[in-house]
């Protein structure tokens, strides 16, 4: 064979791979779908949507994308579907609550069918401090406030975020929370217009924005303190909870629940996908953080974008695994129901005329 005619050859082999990766990379003729933990209405919700009608452009072939919510345990029924039953060839993703991934590794049991660090992690769309949000006609505007008497809080199950934090309020700062559980998200904000709660704790202002701006520009609401140990840029003269914890157990079980606060609208694929299907994704994600388009998109719904990498959250995944365990039986304390606590009482369904 001539030198000439080698070169041809290797060229055309090199070719043919490219090809083969682009081909096995393009979404053509594919429909993506997009599962979303919670149902519609709420902010995750509307943070995969945004995705959803801004992604497909960024991909080759511009695929369909379909949203499906699937609520269910505070998303982890998503996330169950996802790492168990999803197709893993690169078409299913999901967006699930940020504490997700860390949760096998802070409460094992075998409801919880997946290991975070194997998940395919695309990237995560914002940041979301979480704070305790008290109704303005509660009175209650500083921690003080929060010692001064008992407080109805609601949350819609026992390791809900807003149960955890109003525990934790009670155990760290001397608050005086009593819970009353069975409320949604929804449900929640709802109980707080009736009177019928007086506080939602653990709600993130990232959500809080996409869900009820008018609360705080109606000044309709107080936040006597946020759950971080640094402030969020736009509740800088709101105390912090780390700035009154002083133990240093506590603070480290602090900082582990706080870690996952910076990938707080993640979006992730099953594990074991393709790698250029994977390398597809991420880069698709990280184009459509800086789409003018949905950027416009999300500055009419007040949505936050503070986009985190992909592989960012699998290097913060192996970290936080790798936490002693003391740290994780501290946070699974603030998990325990404490007295005082009740659920709601669900109403009869009316029987139908047969």
């Amino acid at each position: 064979m001539t030198l000439h005619r080698a070169c041809l050859v290797a060229a055309a082999v090199a070719l043919a791979a490219i090809s083969s990766r682009s081909d096995a990379a393009s979404y053509k003729g594919a429909r993506v779908t997009m599962v979303i933990g919670y149902d519609a209405g709420g902010a995750y919700d509307a943070y995969a949507r945004l995705l959803v009608r801004h992604m497909p452009r960024h991909l080759a072939g511009k695929p369909d994308m379909i949203p499906q919510n699937m609520p269910g345990a505070g998303s982890l029924k998503s996330v169950n579907y996802l790492y168990n039953v999803a197709s893993k060839d690169g078409t299913v993703m999901a967006v699930f609550h940020e504490r997700m991934g860390l949760e096998p590794r802070v409460d094992p049991s075998d409801k919880l069918k997946y290991d975070g660090r194997r998940l395919t992690w695309i990237g995560s769309m914002a940041n979301n401090i979480s704070a305790c949000v008290l109704w303005g006609a509660s009175g209650v505007k500083t921690v003080d406030d929060l010692r001064g008497r008992e407080i109805i809080a609601g949350a819609s199950s026992t390791v809900d975020s807003a149960a955890v934090f109003a525990r934790v309020s009670n155990a760290l700062l001397g608050a005086k929370f009593r819970l009353v559980l069975g409320y949604g998200s929804d449900a929640t904000n709802l109980a707080l217009e009736r009177g019928e709660i007086e506080a939602r704790c653990g709600w993130g202002y990232a959500s809080l924005m996409a869900t009820r701006p008018d609360w705080l520009s109606q000044n309709k609401i107080n936040i006597p303190v946020q759950f971080s140990s640094e402030p969020h840029p736009m509740m800088k003269n709101v105390p912090t909870l780390m700035s009154f914890v002083k133990d240093p157990a506590d603070r480290q079980a602090l900082d582990a629940m706080f870690a996952t606060q910076i990938a707080a609208r993640p979006v992730a694929a099953p594990p074991g996908i393709p790698g250029d299907r994977k390398d597809a994704l991420r880069k698709a994600f990280d184009d459509s953080m800086k789409d003018p388009a949905l950027l416009a998109d999300a500055k009419r719904a007040r949505i936050d974008i503070s986009p985190f990498a992909g592989a960012e959250i699998e290097k913060l995944m192996t970290r936080l695994y790798d936490l002693p365990d003391p740290i994780f039986a501290r946070i699974r304390s603030f998990r325990e129901p404490q007295a005082g606590e009740r659920r709601l009482k669900k109403k009869a369904k009316k029987k139908q005329p047969s």
